[in-house]
């Protein structure tokens, strides 16, 4: 009987000892190689560590989540109730992951915004920019749509119950900006 480590590929790799130290280590590589997300749709979202843009009046910062909440100062970032993940090409020629995301800190009204996510071919998770940021937690993205790349945002107003539609397309260094 094989004795060693069953990949998720399948394959089994020998035991380490069995191994010289340039197989051991081949070994290691190949198997993290086969474990990195390769497209945003790999990537369990609400249980992931990664870089969140702002939030509304939140800043910047590498959230660690867990059942969809995460914290990271005195920040509470989570992902909105009952919001699904958009997946679409913003311009990249991949799809990336526009996630609805609040942002408070605790015993507060959380604000609303859509943040657009990336995974390279090495399987790095890169905040592309926050979509529509609005410093009021009163106005929150309703809808999101994406036509050729350009992001259509259907915004909320709470106070007013009126809807009103923004536009953005994503610009490498610069985020995405409203049209």
């Amino acid at each position: 009987m094989a004795m060693g480590l069953l990949l998720a590929s399948g394959s089994m790799l020998s035991a380490p000892a069995a191994l010289g130290a340039e197989q051991e280590t081949s070994a290691r590589v190949a198997a993290s190689v086969e474990a990195a997300p390769q497209t945003v749709r790999d990537i369990d979202w609400r249980n992931s560590e990664f870089p969140v843009s702002e939030v509304g009046g939140c800043p910047p910062a590498i959230v660690s989540f867990e059942d969809g909440q995460g914290v990271s100062g005195d920040w509470i970032y989570r992902f909105a109730p009952e919001r699904e993940i958009v997946f679409a090409d913003v311009g990249l020629g991949r799809e990336a992951a526009l996630l609805v995301l609040q942002c408070g800190p605790p015993n507060s009204e959380f604000s609303t915004a859509v943040v657009a996510m990336d995974v390279d071919e090495a399987g790095t998770i890169t905040a592309l920019g926050t979509v529509g940021n609005k410093d009021s937690w009163e106005i929150y993205p309703a809808d999101i749509a994406v036509f050729y790349g350009d992001v259509a945002i259907r915004f909320q107003d709470f106070g007013t119950d009126e809807f009103f539609n923004e536009y953005y397309r994503y610009s490498p260094g610069e985020g995405f900006v409203q049209l």
